[in-house]
Order: C-alpha cells, then structure tokens, then sequence
C-alpha cells in the first residue's frame, strides 16, 4: 500500500520524513515522559481561535497545559499541523504553494495518530510563542487554555519571517500603524511597510495592504530588511523572562515600557486579582516624600510618552496573602492595539519543616512561624547621653524611662542594668554611628540575639526520600557535619554572618543569647549582658598598656539593647513585616563610666534565611 503524505502548502509531495530521526525523537520524547515534574502553581489563561475549512496561519500566545497534538488538537476536525524550525536557510518563502522548492528539513508536522501518515509525525509537542499552519475539514473554535507566552520577536534580516504578534483582538491595528516605526519594516521614503503576508483557506499566500486591520492569534510572513529587534510600537521588557516570577524571595521587579513610536500611549494595566487583595503596589516619588508605595488599583492608567523608555516597579506585600501561593495574569493594553499577557507567580517561604510560611508577623499568636529565620540588619544610633548630665536615683523604684531631646518616652530600662546615676536624655549626634545587628527567630517565635551564624548544607537522602536543606550554626564544632554553600578558591565553604559591635561570654560553644518579648510588629524584645572583666574582649583589656594589664584594673561592661518593631510605615515597602522590619533601638551601657550612657536611634532588619532552628 502506497502512503500518501498530506503536505503543507508550498511543500513537495512524496517526501515523508526519515523513520530515524521519528525514533529518536520518539525515545527522546518517551525519556521526557519518565522524568518528575516540579508541581508549581501556574495561572493560566484562554485563547479563542476562529478557524476556517481549509487552510490556517495561527500564533498560538499560550503555553498549553499539556503539550501533547493529542490533547491539544483533542475534538478539532483538524487534518494535519505543520510547525516551521527556525534556522537559518536560503529557501525562506515563496508565493506560489505550487512551487517545489521549499526546504523541506525546516518543517514538523503532524497527522492523528489513527491514521497512516502519522509515522511520519515530527511534531512531538505544541509550544506557546510559536506558529503554526493547520488544514482543517471544517470550522470550528479552538479554546486553547494555557499559561501566556511572552516570547521575544527575534528576525533574520534580509529574508521573510514566519512570525505572530501581541495584538489586541478587541481593537487590532492596521499593519502600517503597527510597524511604521521600525526602518526595518517601514519604508519611510516611499511610505510603504515591506511586503507582508497571510495565507488564505485555499492554502495561497496573499500580500496585504498596510491600511488593512492586522489579526489577534494570526501567523504572517514578514519581510525583515536588515537587522532588528522591533517586537511592537510598544514593546514591554522584563526582569525576568517570560513573566513576573517572585519566588519565595523577590518582593519588587521592574517593567520596563518602551514606546518606539511618534505618539502618546494612555496603558491600562489589569489584573485577576480579587478586588481589595492589596497584594500587588507600585512605586511612586515625589520631591517633598521621596519613594512611596501605593495600592495598585485595577485598572490602572499609565501616560507613555513617544520615544521613552520607561520604568514602572511593582511590587508584592506578601503580608496579605491567603494561601501560600499566588498566581495572576496582569494585561497591559496601549489602547492603539498592543496587547500583552503577563504571568505573574509568588509562594511563601517554607519554614524548613515543610510547613510553609504563615502570611505576616502580625499573626504571631496563631501563627508565629511566620518570622522564623534569620534576620541580619543594621541600628544606627543617632542620639547619646551626656554623661554629666544625669542624676541619682532613688532606692525602690523598679524602672525608669528613657526619654528623647523631645521628651518622648523610648523605653523603660530595669535599675538592675543602669544601676545608679543614669542620663535619661540622649542627644542628637554630629555623626551617627551604625552596628550590625543578627537576630534569629526559631519556629516557636523565640528570638535570640547572635554575634555570629554560618550557614551551610545538608545533603537529602533517597531512603528515606528526605530533601536537602539549609542549617544555621552557632557552634562552629559541628561544621565538619555538613557542606558549603559557597564556592571560595575552588572549595565549598560556609557563608558567615557576624558582628563586632557586641560580644557576650559563649555558652557550649554557641553564639547567641535568648531575647525577651516577641518577634512581632508593635512588640519589643530586649536582652541584657554583662562582658566579665576577665573577658578577652572587655574594653579595659589592654595587654600592653601600663593602666590596665591586669584584673584590678579592669571593670565588668553591661548592656541592655532593645528593639521597638515599628507598624508599617505610610506606604511601606512591599514585603514590610514579612522580610523587613524596622523600628525603634536604644541601648544602655554600664561600666564604661561612673554613668550609664543611653544610646539610641533606628534599627532595620531583612530575612535572609528561614531556617528556625540552630545548631541542628
């Protein structure tokens, strides 16, 4: 029995492709089947194609949730799909589809399996941001549903260009309006675009008028004289390719809108959100407030002027999520015809045990596993007390309060650390003076205050299927148990948090020191510490100065540092209370002089870890 081949238009009959190439894309295909997928969470959207009986040039914007011909061309009266392969070839496009001269090794395709022709089949999977020609036996609608394609437009010059475009279905621009101003596509002398052109039901590639309305979802051979880069009159470039993916990490990203033409542009950009989420904000700035951000309403308007390249940050308050992932399709429209899709991913932190981050640190109480990790930030101190200037406190009384220049109260400090004379206004500095800060938070809540953490490796196993993990370690004893994390000289070391701007004696070899209070916004947590006068690091310890080489003439240091967590501030940044912190910071020291000095000032904190535990 002789096997006929259905060809696409312009492509000889009688060339089916080779068996060996169909079995290795086969095996090729049947290894990808084997392999585990990562489940992630993906948003995803419809196209709606209108196709005729016969022929069908279509850019398909989506990425379909299951690839397969199979299933994507499932209920289609479709005859056979043929996918071009973009390389570089002299023979590029012809007119007339009569003609016997197209390179048939650029070219997939696709019949249904039933039928004989399909052991040629080379079109293993359909791919969103791709073209493809489909000969169908009728009409019908096909409703693709998948996650947006944003794929660039790359052009080899000097040729013709399968290619599809971000237009806008409810409002589609004529082809003059879309590329006049690309040189590479617009004649500017004699005002014409270079030739285009679609293809007809009968299979026949027809050349269009630049008045004529272009197509949402339609494929086209565009001539490309030159070198170029031109995606559309409004061409929208992102951080990250091919949507906005913020991880469990990213808390802002920029969008970056290019108007490439001689005109104005009022943008809409929308979301799927719900209404009132306040998950997404965009950043502003004004002379008198500096940055500021502000709820993203839906829609928003954005004026684009002609010929600027211009930024737009937005970004994402993790504190006012649900569930511990979040998926949307953000639309950006140009209202002159452009249209683009735009996926946009986020998930919460896992706590290190699988249990995922709860939403914010304002739900400590029902969920305190919210601020468990590692937080490393700085205090600056802008305000210190006179030590002449303070006075004797009476016997009985339990606290006092720390007061300002202004008379505001900034903490209540126990007796037991100023001891007697104190000074309870600091006073604004010439310079302030900053020090690093390392606070810890285990998943129960408990703070503790470090001097030094390194973080490593551990290896998962696969009996039992436990996954690999990051640990933090106080006690540098039990470094040898794990691996780096960073790669120093050409080995795996451990990445080291520390700070010398305060020490405290170690217990069991580990650094750090439990707060009191609670990690939470509008709570405070304080520690006190007392540096023997024995310590190596004691102040007094001079080992070659005359006045202080032995015990007699060193002296015990104390402190007392507090942290005041700050509410969010007007228009806070994005991720305010669930990777930064900030607030208010005093410090009492004792020892130094026959006074205590009150210091104090701000202090800021980011999660860059969320391991909860230590040493383990």
């Amino acid at each position: 029995m002789k096997i006929r081949t259905i060809l696409p238009a312009g492509i000889p009959r009688g060339i089916a492709p080779r068996a060996r190439r169909f079995r290795r894309g086969a095996a090729l295909l049947f290894l990808l089947a084997l392999m585990p997928r990562a489940v992630m969470a993906v948003p995803f959207q419809t196209q709606s194609l209108s196709l005729q009986s016969g022929w069908n040039a279509i850019y398909l914007d989506v990425m379909p949730t299951n690839a397969s011909p199979e299933a994507v061309f499932a209920g289609l009266p479709l005859e056979t799909a043929w996918a071009i392969q973009d390389r570089v070839s002299s023979i590029n496009f012809i007119q007339d589809p009569s003609e016997p001269v197209w390179n048939k090794e650029r070219w997939a395709y696709y019949v249904s399996t039933n039928r004989l022709e399909a052991r040629g089949n080379r079109l293993f999977a359909i791919q969103g941001g791709q073209p493809y020609l489909l000969k169908m036996n009728g009409a019908a609608t096909w409703n693709i549903t998948g996650t947006p394609a944003l794929k660039k437009i790359r052009w080899q010059p000097d040729t013709y260009n399968l290619r599809g475009f971000p237009v806008d279905p409810a409002a589609p621009p004529t082809f003059v309006d879309y590329f006049k101003p690309s040189k590479a596509h617009y004649n500017s002398v004699t005002r014409q675009i270079q030739p285009i052109y679609r293809m007809s039901p009968s299979g026949q590639w027809s050349l269009v008028s630049g008045t004529t309305p272009m197509k949402a979802g339609e494929a086209l051979w565009v001539f490309c004289k030159g070198a170029s880069e031109y995606q559309a009159p409004l061409e929208l470039v992102l951080e990250q390719s091919p949507g906005l993916d913020f991880g469990t990490l990213l808390d802002q990203q920029t969008l970056r809108l290019i108007n490439r033409s001689d005109r104005s542009f009022d943008l809409a950009l929308r979301d799927t959100l719900p209404g009132g989420s306040g998950l997404l904000v965009y950043r502003t700035f004004s002379s008198t407030e500096g940055f500021a951000w502000q709820a993203l309403p839906s829609p928003f308007q954005i004026r684009n002027l002609p010929g600027t390249n211009q930024p737009f940050a937005l970004g994402l308050r993790r504190s006012q999520m649900k569930s511990t992932s979040v998926d949307a399709i953000l639309t950006l429209n140009n209202n002159a015809g452009v249209r683009y899709s735009i996926p946009l991913t986020a998930s919460q932190q896992s706590s290190g045990s699988g249990v995922p981050a709860a939403p914010s640190l304002s739900d400590v109480g029902a969920n305190v596993n919210a601020s468990a990790g590692l937080w490393v930030g700085v205090a600056t101190l802008t305000d210190v007390s006179e030590v002449h200037s303070g006075r004797l406190l009476t016997n009985g009384t339990a606290s006092i309060s720390v007061t300002n220049s202004g008379g505001e109260v900034l903490s209540k400090v126990p007796i037991a650390i100023l001891r007697t004379n104190v000074s309870l206004t600091p006073r604004p500095v010439k310079s302030p003076l900053s020090q690093r800060l390392l606070v810890h938070v285990d998943g129960s809540g408990k703070a503790r205050l470090l001097k030094e953490v390194i973080q490593m490796w551990q290896d998962g196993t696969a009996e039992p299927a436990v996954a690999g993990r990051y640990v933090l370690l106080t006690d540098e004893s039990k470094i040898p148990q794990f691996k780096g994390v960073a790669l120093r000289d050409g080995e795996l070391a451990g990445r080291r948090f520390s700070t010398v701007s305060y020490d405290f004696p170690s217990e069991g070899g580990k650094s750090h020191l439990s707060m009191n209070g609670s990690f939470a916004i509008g709570s405070t947590l304080n520690v006190g510490f007392t540096l023997p006068a024995d310590h190596p690091t004691n102040p007094f310890r001079h080992k070659y100065h005359p006045d202080h080489n032995n015990l007699e003439e060193s002296f015990a240091i104390s402190r007392f540092i507090e942290l005041q967590i700050a509410p969010p501030p007007p228009n806070p940044p994005p991720d305010y209370g669930h990777r930064e912190v900030s607030g208010g910071y005093v410090e009492v020291l004792g020892g130094l002089h026959q006074t205590n000095i009150v210091a104090a000032g701000t202090f800021f904190l980011r999660r860059v870890a969320s391991t909860p535990v230590l040493d383990q």
